[in-house]
């Protein structure tokens, strides 16, 4: 099959969704699709991956489609007239199209474009329209819901959702679509073999001073709850436990300087480190090298960070802001706690007073999540989606 993904983005800064855009469009060329992805922005994108423009797609290695002239500061959110054309001719040799995420301008005019050239289009919400989300600056969300959304996903040939909970949550904004939850694919590659925890010791100084260590991974941004961890990491050492704290992740200057500010005056800064983006071998070392994991989310809809976690065979902390959360406490390495200081600081302190245990569930975590998540069988739930055949929702 010919597979057009389009995601205006591709900064692996950004998160879970250039992650995800960035392993399917991998994982189906490696298993011999003609896959192109198109943006405007293609920082993450591989190298191997960028053709000429009237380069044809092919099967083994992604094709990048890049549609900005070098050198703008910040992709235009609405394709020109050039664009159209270039783009719509990527759609008429299509099989199929993957949007994802409902809010870009240029989405409605590519599921537009493929409306109009009878294209069957997919349109995965990747967690933007859960509850959480959709309180946030709600009356212009729910403007452009109403002109332009709402058409996009009750015209597409499914909208995807991730799980169940995330499903209840969006489908009353546009109940006429067809709704599928299939999971994300998690390349788990780099964590068949583990690497160990001395390469993040080499490159991290502070892992090397005394304690078990507390991680957060992730981009940091206020819906994260990097508050909450470090308040919670508060009353532990008020209740004599050791430990240490290790914030990996970017966010803007003011708010971790915010955020450095509230160690300080939490009394934890002399146990708290920020050590800035990790990615690769190191990321993998550096959940290695932990003792827990915790992400206390407001709002999470896939959660890569938790299952990297998992997979490196750290425990977790986190909330029911993650949408898959109950597919996590069933599988054995994960605690789901309230958003609270006081009920992650129980979580936490309770896994780091009985070491033993907390070992044991990273082990049954990593088994876990890779059976749960094998690759080829979460493609193939893909393939049959694009081909058509898939069984009809459930009414």
């Amino acid at each position: 099959m010919r597979i057009l993904h389009y995601l205006s983005e591709i900064t692996l800064e950004h998160g879970g969704v250039v992650r995800s855009v960035l392993d399917f469009s991998k994982a189906l060329s490696e298993t011999g699709h003609e896959v192109t992805l198109a943006c405007f922005d293609d920082t993450s994108v591989p190298e191997a991956w960028k053709a000429k423009p009237d380069a044809p797609p092919r099967a083994g290695t992604p094709r990048a489609l890049t549609l900005d002239r070098p050198g703008l500061p910040k992709p235009i959110r609405r394709f020109r007239w050039r664009e159209v054309q270039t783009i719509a001719k990527e759609v008429s040799a299509c099989d199929a199209l993957h949007l994802h995420g409902p809010w870009e301008s240029t989405n409605a005019q590519l599921a537009a474009i493929a409306r109009r050239l009878n294209k069957p289009y997919f349109l995965s919400i990747h967690g933007m329209m859960d509850d959480w989300c959709m309180a946030q600056g709600a009356l212009k969300k729910r403007l452009y819901l109403s002109w332009r959304v709402r058409t996009m996903a009750e015209r597409a040939a499914a909208v995807l959702f991730t799980a169940e909970g995330e499903r209840r949550q969006v489908m009353k904004w546009f109940p006429k679509a067809v709704a599928r939850v299939l999971p994300l694919l998690f390349d788990a590659t780099d964590f068949r073999t583990l690497p160990g925890a001395e390469l993040a010791r080499e490159v991290f100084p502070p892992l090397h001073t005394d304690g078990p260590i507390i991680l957060f991974l992730s981009r940091i941004h206020p819906k994260k709850g990097v508050e909450t961890l470090i308040d919670a990491c508060a009353i532990l050492k008020r209740e004599q436990l050791r430990f240490r704290l290790v914030v990996a992740g970017t966010g803007t200057l003011g708010y971790e300087a915010a955020l450095k500010r509230r160690a300080i005056d939490s009394g934890i800064s002399d146990r708290t480190y920020f050590v800035g983006m990790v990615t690769g071998r190191e990321k993998v070392s550096l959940f290695e090298a932990a003792d827990i994991s915790v992400l206390p989310t407001s709002q999470e809809n896939w959660g890569f960070v938790i299952l990297e976690s998992l997979a490196a065979a750290t425990p977790v902390v986190t909330t029911k802001g993650v949408d898959i959360w109950p597919e996590l406490q069933s599988g054995g390495g994960t605690v789901v706690a309230d958003a609270t200081p006081k009920a992650i600081a129980d979580a936490v302190g309770a896994m780091l007073r009985n070491p033993e245990r907390t070992r044991s569930m990273g082990a049954v975590g990593r088994e876990w999540v890779l059976k749960w998540l094998e690759p080829a069988s979460v493609l193939r739930q893909y393939e049959d989606l694009y081909a058509g055949r898939t069984a009809p929702p459930a009414p």
